[in-house]
């Protein structure tokens, strides 16, 4: 087995951030009391929401089939699976 070179090892612990794509939706979970997402913050971080719950200035407020809408501060985005 090789070594991984300089470069790709030092690309491998940065954090991901997606210029024009700031927040990511990566996975929904829908049932039980209420719905739950898992998504890619501004920052790169994985953060798990649930519906209605405040995180990290973050609040779920609907979840539905391959969608969700985030609330950060007074603005609601719209993320899509893909």
């Amino acid at each position: 087995m090789s070594a991984t070179n300089p470069t790709t090892a030092q690309a491998a612990t940065q954090t991901y951030q997606a210029p024009l794509r700031p927040m990511s939706l990566i996975g929904i979970f829908k049932g039980g009391d209420a719905d739950r997402i898992l998504m890619r913050n501004r920052g790169g971080a994985i953060v798990a929401l649930v519906e209605g719950e405040p995180s990290d200035g973050l609040t779920l407020t609907e979840a539905g089939e391959g969608w969700a809408m985030v609330m950060e501060g007074a603005t609601i985005h719209r993320l899509v699976i893909g």
